[in-house]
């Protein structure tokens, strides 16, 4: 399989595990603003990765946790585990999981609840679009 074929594919997959895990409407449903960044969102996909960030006004460990207690409740959820950084400068709460696939494919999820107006709001966002209107045919494949 071609290469760019192979990243289609997987992000096709990636789309359709965004939406059977409902993880996307899941934080949206504590307020939170989600947003697809890293190789998924720039179409440079080839690691089974999917990184997202969500934004809420203030992050509440007892929400961020209650979202991931639904998520995992769902099958394939293999590990998950967190880090508290909201005593530091990026105030956010960092979730990782692995999820495996109808496939039997592992999948790993960086979830990254963040503070609205902190000081890396944004700013993993406008790298990626930059990386997008940078990218050519030529590039992308290069890159992959």
């Amino acid at each position: 399989m071609d290469i760019l074929q192979l990243s289609r594919l997987r992000e096709q997959t990636a789309h359709h595990i965004l939406s059977d895990t409902r993880v996307i409407s899941l934080w949206e449903g504590i307020g939170g603003e989600v947003h697809i960044v890293g190789s998924l969102r720039t179409g440079l996909l080839m690691h089974r990765d999917i990184d997202l960030h969500i934004y809420t006004d203030e992050v509440s460990v007892a929400e961020s946790f209650s979202v991931i207690r639904s998520l995992v409740c769902g099958s394939g959820w293999k590990e998950v585990y967190y880090k508290n950084l909201m005593d530091t400068e990026e105030e956010c709460l960092e979730w990782h999981a692995l999820y495996q696939d109808k496939d039997a494919e592992v999948w790993k999820f960086d979830m990254i609840h963040i503070r609205k107006g902190s000081r890396y709001d944004g700013v993993v966002e406008r790298v990626t679009e930059a990386i997008r209107r940078k990218l050519t045919p030529e590039l992308r494949r290069t890159i992959l």
